[in-house]
């Protein structure tokens, strides 16, 4: 009954489970780069979760929002082509296309986290 109590005043602090980054596929030809993209955000230490399967990007982004992510990265077969990456911030509303790496080092910046 004490928990019931405690989650009722609100006594529980919030988690921060929301993923990093969200990866969104739109084309077939895609999903298994963003796969690997995936496997090198995780690996950086990025919470990151791949949209499961092509979808309209809209969709997708709708979903990633509703996991309270704050970043997609878009992986189309053009990027996947030529090593690259779009990452669009879902609060500013600001895009750029940079390389896996450039785009992991620059989502692990902006998302560091105070290790407790």
């Amino acid at each position: 009954r004490i928990l019931v109590v405690m989650e009722d005043r609100g006594m529980f602090p919030e988690l921060g489970m929301a993923p990093d980054l969200v990866v969104v596929v739109p084309e077939a030809s895609a999903q298994v780069a963003a796969l690997k993209f995936a496997q090198q955000c995780r690996a950086a230490g990025l919470r990151t979760e791949v949209y499961p399967e092509p979808a309209k990007i809209g969709k997708q982004i709708q979903y990633a929002e509703s996991l309270g992510a704050s970043r997609v990265a878009i992986l189309g077969s053009r990027e996947a082509r030529d090593g690259t990456v779009g990452i669009k911030d879902l609060v500013s509303g600001e895009q750029v296309v940079e390389t896996w790496a450039q785009a992991i080092a620059a989502v692990a910046a902006k998302t560091a986290r105070v290790e407790a």
